[in-house]
């Protein structure tokens, strides 16, 4: 019997409780249909508006890294600015420490390239502003990142240089915007937006002349006709010229930046020079110098010696060496001269009193007997003889054969004492055994002028 009654408690409470999930199931699927209704829309809207924001560009973090420069060194865009037109504004600083001359900017972004030609002069840590077209194209309001080639010319040196690097920015231009008017009467249609333009810069032009520096002839008397004029400019110069005497101008030679060239001038008393040096932008610049000519002989005069083509006379005297040609020892030493072992020839003039000489040269003919014979000069006495300037003089080609040297002693003759002029004659062969060569004669010829 109590079997019984458990068995029946255990079915009524079986039965209660699937009465009761009957009655509640309902309520809890209609709060959940309501749950996933209401929330689920506004996750869908939530989807759409998070994916025109991302079609609009506002989640594009490059976009919103404004303007920004990398690389470049000597020339460096310091603002700029590219609409949709492709023209780029360049405000560029010059840190080149000289004055330049752009050629030529060249930009490309993606698979886009642009170049455009141009003369744009930015002297020495100067700034500028510069336009420039055909760069490439994209639409307004679009992001960029520009690979920038600017190409140059240092106006000192003359070399070219290119400057790299990259700019960032967004596209300015006119933008499209809708002029349709709401529905609503009282409203006003959208205008559309005229962005300002951007100025378009002019090239400053280089209107500094050169500055020209006169090296010679000094502002000093000089004892003969021909002078040398040298002159040099503080930047590359196309061409240089020289006024003698306010004549008409004269060429000069570009030498590694000294424009030069050896000149007669003609008169007693005081003369004045210009030079005139044109840059590559076209300018002028020019320095005069003032200077004498004293001591032109009268030719009315009659000298010992001989003229010359400009004016000076010419003496000489000769060390006449017997026909069979003094043999002269050649010692043996690998490297230098035996200063000890050489042959001497002593020089005197009788000028006339108050000769100023203006140079000075040596005539040695000599030969060889042996190839073995590895280096030869002379040896010139300056003043008293106390000091000597050497002068290397070439070998025969052949043994048995003459050789001519002529050496310019004019350097000599930067002491007052030049009534005498020692001559050594050196040679030195690296072989076990003495060599010998053979002198024919030496000549010395010495040109001057009389005050």
């Amino acid at each position: 019997m109590k079997k019984a009654q458990a068995s029946m408690k255990f079915l009524t409470t079986t039965k209660r409780s699937a009465s009761h999930w009957s009655t509640h199931s309902p309520r809890r699927a209609q709060a959940s249909m309501e749950f996933l209704t209401i929330y689920g829309f506004a996750f869908l809207a939530l989807i759409v508006v998070l994916g025109a924001m991302f079609y609009l560009g506002v989640f594009d973090l490059k976009s919103l890294q404004g303007s920004t420069r990398k690389g470049f060194a000597n020339v460096v865009p310091l603002d700029w600015s590219l609409d949709v037109n492709g023209e780029l504004a360049l405000s560029l600083k010059n840190n080149a420490g000289t004055k330049i001359r752009i050629n030529e900017i060249s930009g490309k972004i993606d698979q886009q390239q642009g170049t455009a030609s141009t003369s744009f002069l930015l002297l020495q840590g100067a700034k500028g502003l510069l336009a420039v077209n055909g760069m490439p194209q994209l639409n307004y309001n679009d992001y960029y990142e520009m690979s920038l080639l600017i190409k140059y010319v240092d106006l000192e040196t003359g070399y070219d240089y290119v400057e790299s690097g990259f700019i960032t920015g967004k596209i300015t231009g006119n933008a499209i915007v809708s002029n349709t008017p709401t529905p609503t009467p009282t409203t006003t249609p959208t205008p559309t937006a005229t962005p300002t333009p951007t100025p378009t810069a002019t090239p400053i032009p280089d209107t500094t002349p050169p500055v020209v520096s006169i090296q010679s002839p000094s502002a000093i008397t000089y004892f003969g006709r021909m002078i040398w004029f040298n002159a040099t400019a503080n930047e590359l110069v196309s061409s240089c010229s020289v006024s003698i005497d306010s004549g008409s101008n004269q060429s000069l030679t570009n030498s590694t930046g000294n424009w030069n060239s050896l000149f007669t001038i003609g008169g007693i008393g005081s003369h004045n020079v210009v030079f005139y040096c044109n840059d590559l932008a076209g300018n002028t610049g020019s320095a005069s110098r003032s200077f004498s000519l004293q001591g032109i002989p009268d030719s009315k005069l009659v000298f010992a010696g001989s003229d010359t083509s400009d004016g000076s006379f010419a003496a000489s005297n000769l060390w006449t060496i017997d026909n069979n040609r003094d043999n002269y020892a050649v010692p043996k030493n690998a490297v230098t001269f035996d200063e000890g072992v050489y042959q001497q020839y002593e020089f005197s003039y009788n000028l006339p009193a108050g000769a100023v000489v203006i140079n000075s040269s040596a005539t040695l003919v000599y030969q060889k007997n042996h190839n073995q014979i590895a280096e030869a000069k002379l040896e010139a006495f300056k003043g008293s003889n106390s000091t000597w300037l050497n002068y290397a003089i070439p070998l025969p080609v052949s043994t048995n054969s003459d050789v001519t040297v002529t050496a310019n002693l004019s350097k000599n003759f930067d002491y007052a004492d030049f009534a005498s002029i020692r001559l050594r004659f050196l040679a030195r062969n690296p072989s076990n055994t003495n060599r010998f060569t053979r002198n024919n004669f030496v000549q010395v010829t010495v040109w001057y002028f009389t005050s």
